[in-house]
């Protein structure tokens, strides 16, 4: 085997890691938002996604996971840890490196589906997202 073919081995199997990480990243994340749609007896109501500020309180859930894990669980390409974003930017930038959009247009996406937003459609942005991602870290890696 060629130091070639080892190379893209390790870096696919790399990328996978990768990948498998992110997943359920982003199912955690959603699982952390639907708190703020649940009744007093822990039933979800998507309906309570008509409201604005539910909207903003199931985000900032979302958001502060997708932080909290991605720092927890993600590193520099270098292996280093990552250093918790502060400002709204590095937030956006952080999020949308690591795991394929930004705060806007989750927030936008949100604000458009409503109560629509349901499990379902999550799963099949991150599934989108995933693919996407993979794509582009295959071409950035060299292992079209």
């Amino acid at each position: 085997m060629t130091s070639e073919d080892e190379r893209k081995r390790e870096y696919t199997n790399k990328l996978q890691t990768l990948l498998d990480t992110i997943e359920p990243i982003h199912s955690e994340a959603f699982m952390n938002g639907l708190n703020s749609l649940r009744d007093d007896r822990g039933r979800i109501n998507y309906q309570k996604l008509k409201n604005t500020e539910k909207q903003n309180e199931f985000l900032e859930s979302m958001i502060s996971t997708y932080l909290d894990s991605g720092v927890k669980y993600l590193s520099n390409i270098d292996g280093t840890a990552l250093s918790p974003p502060t400002t709204e930017f590095e937030k956006s930038r952080f999020i949308q490196q690591h795991f394929g959009f930004n705060i806007g247009q989750i927030k936008e996406f949100i604000q458009m589906k409503k109560n629509d937003y349901t499990l379902r459609i999550h799963e099949n942005l991150r599934d989108q997202l995933l693919e996407h991602q993979k794509e582009k870290y295959k071409q950035a890696l060299g292992l079209d």
